[in-house]
């Protein structure tokens, strides 16, 4: 089949939308993972360590360094500093992609 005939709708159908766009799904955030991602940031607050998070936005990846300051269990939330800075932040966990001390 001669692709370079078809349409651009026609050769897109199969293609979910955040693919055709360059956008990057969520992963699916397990209960170890869950785990994971409270340990550290409750290490990193008790130890008062600067951590760095690679999330997500709009379907693009993003990183921040920040002190964590507050987990928001009930809204899997995470509340923070940027480094060396005022601004506050707020993560959901859901975005969360990796995340390590500085």
């Amino acid at each position: 089949m001669d692709y370079c005939n078809l349409s651009s709708q026609q050769a897109n159908l199969n293609i979910p939308l955040s693919k055709r766009k360059g956008k990057i799904e969520r992963p699916i955030l397990s209960d170890n993972r869950l785990k994971l991602i409270e340990t550290i940031l409750e290490e990193a607050m008790q130890l008062n360590k600067a951590i760095r998070i690679d999330y997500l936005y709009d379907g693009s990846c993003f990183y921040i360094e920040l002190d964590a300051i507050k987990i928001d269990q009930w809204s899997m939330l995470l509340i923070g500093q940027k480094y060396k800075s005022e601004d506050f932040v707020f993560v959901p966990f859901l975005d969360i992609l990796n995340i390590e001390y500085i």
